[in-house]
């Protein structure tokens, strides 16, 4: 009897709920926020980020970084045209995870006397 021995088995993505950002995030115009979507797998997933439903290209511009091996974007310099749904998705061979996240971007407030 021949018994098979998994020498390099696949594990679907997973996202670590300890470490991943809230749902919902706020940022004050021109200030800065981070995204974090930690994700886990054999092989490790690759990971792709959505705005409102378009994918977003590596760093496309300079204001919306994707870093730590796609597992991080950062919205510098926060306008309120970066307000929307983002999306994480991971993926690898023995499936894919996503997680959704809604960023507001909030504008200074004006004390007129």
């Amino acid at each position: 009897m021949n018994e098979c021995i998994c020498l390099s088995c696949l594990v679907p993505p997973a996202i670590d709920s300890s470490l991943v950002s809230q749902s919902n995030l706020s940022v004050i115009i021109d200030r800065s926020i981070a995204i974090d979507c930690p994700v886990t797998g054999v092989p490790l997933p690759h990971t792709s980020w959505f705005k409102d439903g378009q994918q977003l290209s590596a760093n496309q511009n300079d204001d919306i970084l994707v870093v730590s091996r796609g597992q991080r974007l950062e919205v510098n310099n926060a306008d309120l045209s970066d307000a929307g749904e983002y999306k994480c998705v991971a993926q690898n061979a023995a499936g894919f995870v996503e997680r959704d996240f809604q960023l507001y971007v909030w504008g200074k407030s004006c004390h007129v006397t």
